[in-house]
């Protein structure tokens, strides 16, 4: 799934999107969310997983020149809670209504 946070089109993956728990998956540097893709499947099945490309990996545009710590940790917290972010652009995110009540 792809959608705009903070004016950056950032890619992700949802895995087991009903259920009432949510924890993210992040890779390490010089890696991508597909990192977790087949390992997510042998975690606990109660949560929902959000495995996120970060800004300039996989499929996720760069951070403007200058971001750092606390523009990785905005986008993260806007992909979760998108209630907090009015510029939410992508019609396919608010298509999967499970993805926007993250809030467990």
């Amino acid at each position: 799934m792809q959608t705009v946070i903070n004016k950056t089109l950032t890619h992700y993956l949802l895995i087991n999107p009903k259920a009432k728990k949510t924890a993210i998956l992040l890779h390490g540097w010089g890696h991508n969310s597909s990192l977790w893709q087949q390992a997510v499947l042998e975690f606990d099945p109660r949560y929902r997983y959000y495995l996120l490309d970060l800004p300039g990996f996989g499929s996720t545009q760069n951070l403007p020149p200058g971001a750092d710590i606390p523009e990785f940790s905005k986008l993260i917290n806007n992909l979760l809670f998108p209630e907090t972010l009015p510029e939410m652009l992508s019609s396919q995110y608010q298509h999967h209504s499970t993805c926007t009540h993250a809030k467990s």
